[in-house]
């Protein structure tokens, strides 16, 4: 080789080894170019379960009510009460059961008690739709820290609860009937939020059920409630 061609391939290689230099990635020590990170999927938020925050007491049913009214359990007088007790069960906890004496011509049977919340279940026949499985008695404003009453509209547009001044029982649906306990105490009592039923052999021309309000005049309080109640006896 002359010395003109060994200059001319010298300066060949010179040339490719600087265009080498100058193109991204051509040099042999280069990094890779980072590949994308997989996309994370994020994890789905839970739904809250429902929490019981009301205990409504009707004409037709016991119902356990969600912060927003909506209802999470309804029992209508006519379920088998064991069923009622152990729905409730979960919402309140366990009651306090224990025998009913009778009365009233009612025969004996069982008391389950969530301390403003009674619900008594006389050893006597179910005879739909006058005659359920069980009554409720409200006797505080409170049943195991949930509040207790009628719905919103019955007997007034909050609802009725134990404590109450009676006279904000303005959505009447038969007259007030006043009169004096054996301790001379003024009381009243009337029914709220009837349900017509169809007549009926012992029942009347007009039977229906409703909720009984029972107040202190003399104190303007109300004492209790019991539900259902009936124009007809016992």
């Amino acid at each position: 080789m002359t010395l003109r061609r060994a200059l001319l391939a010298l300066a060949a290689v010179a040339a490719t080894m600087t265009l080498s230099a100058c193109v991204p990635g051509a040099s042999a020590g280069a990094s890779p170019a980072p590949s994308a990170s997989a996309t994370s999927v994020p994890e789905p938020t839970p739904t809250p379960e429902p929490v019981a925050a009301a205990v409504t007491v009707s004409a037709e049913a016991i119902a356990v009510l969600d912060e927003h009214g909506a209802t999470l359990a309804s029992y209508d007088y006519f379920t088998p009460t064991a069923d009622v007790v152990g729905g409730l069960t979960a919402y309140l906890g366990a009651p306090v059961t224990g025998p009913y004496p009778g009365g009233l011509e009612m025969p004996p049977g069982t008391v389950h008690e969530w301390g403003g919340l009674v619900i008594t279940d006389p050893d006597a026949p179910v005879a739909e739709p006058y005659y359920g499985d069980y009554w409720v008695t409200l006797t505080a404003g409170v049943a195991s820290g949930l509040p207790v009453g009628t719905p919103v509209g019955v007997g007034s547009p909050t609802g009725v609860h134990v404590g109450d001044p009676f006279t904000s029982v303005t959505i009447l649906d038969e007259a007030v009937v006043e009169w004096t306990d054996a301790d001379g105490r003024g009381k009243a009592n009337t029914r709220i939020g009837l349900i017509p039923l169809p007549p009926g052999y012992g029942y009347g021309d007009e039977p229906s059920l409703g909720v009984t309000v029972i107040a202190v005049t003399d104190d303007d309080a109300v004492t209790s409630l019991i539900a259902p109640s009936r124009n007809w006896g016992p």
